[in-house]
Formats: structure tokens, sequence, C-alpha cells
């Protein structure tokens, strides 16, 4: 195989690496923000999904590393949910997403997710940087450091994303419970008096 062709293989392969990682740190990014949005809603019904249109548009240009702070402030929270005001002129209602482990493994979880925004910033700021395309040593340097990489975080990822399945999960388990409470409440008022 010529020389050129064996430095377009190997390029090819390092790009597609390249886009594999940044894809899955962004998943990451992802799963952190619907996490974050996800770990409080209160207010009003009628003011619900304004909250939690603004809560989103918040939290959509927050950096990796803030949104990794957010996720222990919200659901890691050992605060309780936000109480209602003692004026109420209509219903109210809180929503909460917690997570409960012992110190050791929060800490621990809190160490390893900064160790992938310092993985994301790294790759994006610093390793490309001094990538050379053009540099067969160069792309196979590249390409070792981003399976290596690609390693290093995926537990994390695996966690992030089996926390988004539990809130789905539960999201969908409550809209069950609410749906059937309404039943309920239906089937017997069509009872009457």
């Amino acid at each position: 195989m010529n020389k050129s062709l064996q430095l377009k293989d190997i390029r090819d392969d390092v790009l597609r690496k390249i886009g594999r990682n940044v894809v899955n740190l962004q998943k990451m990014e992802m799963m952190l923000k619907a996490l974050v949005v996800s770990g409080g809603l209160h207010g009003n019904p009628s003011e619900l999904l304004a909250r939690k249109k603004e809560l989103n548009k918040a939290v959509a240009k927050l950096p990796m590393g803030v949104l990794v702070d957010k996720l222990f402030d919200s659901i890691y929270s050992n605060d309780p949910p936000e109480k209602a005001s003692v004026d109420l002129n209509e219903p109210w209602m809180s929503v909460a997403f917690r997570i409960e482990t012992d110190e050791k493994s929060e800490k621990e979880f809190k160490k390893a997710l900064s160790m992938v925004v310092a993985e994301r910033n790294q790759l994006i700021h610093q390793q490309l940087s001094t990538f050379d395309a053009n540099s067969i040593e160069s792309c196979l340097e590249q390409s070792a450091a981003l399976d290596a990489q690609i390693a290093r975080i995926k537990s994390e990822y695996e966690v992030l994303e089996s926390l988004v399945q539990a809130l789905n999960g539960a999201r969908a388990e409550l809209v069950k419970y609410l749906n059937s409470e309404i039943s309920r409440i239906d089937q017997n008022m069509d009872d009457g008096p």
C-alpha cells in the first residue's frame, strides 16, 4: 500500500474517532442538562410549562462544568422540594427527582464527572490543536489517545444514561398513577348521589 493511501486510511479512522468522542461527550452534556432541568419543578399548573421552558433556556447555555455542579445541587441534594407559598389562588405542585447515595459515592461520581469535563476540554481545546492530519505518526498518536479517552469516559456515560432512564421511568409511572387517579375520580363522580 502506498504511503498516501495508508495516510488517508489512518486519517479517516482518526477523524471517525474524533467524531465518536465528540458526539459521546455532547450526549453526556445533553443528559446532564436533562437531569438538571428535571431536578425539581414547582409552581401553579398554569405556570409550570413556562417555568420549564425558562429553565431549559437557562440550562441550555451552561458549560459542562457548571452542569456537573448543578446536577449535584439538584438531584443529589438533600434539600426538600420547594414548598408552596401561603397565599394560594390555585393548585400548586412540586415534582423533584432525587438520588440518595452515601457521601463517598457522591464525591467519587462528582470527581469522575469532573474528569469527563477535563477530558472534553482537553480534546476540544488542546488535543485537536496539535493534531497534524498529514502525519501518519500524529494520526496514530491521536488514534491511541482517542481510544483511551473513550474507555475513560464510558462508565460515566453509562451512569448518566441509567439516571436518564430512571428519570424517564419515574415520569412514566407518575403519568400512569395520575391517569389512574383521575379515572377513579371520574368514575366516582359518575356514580353521583
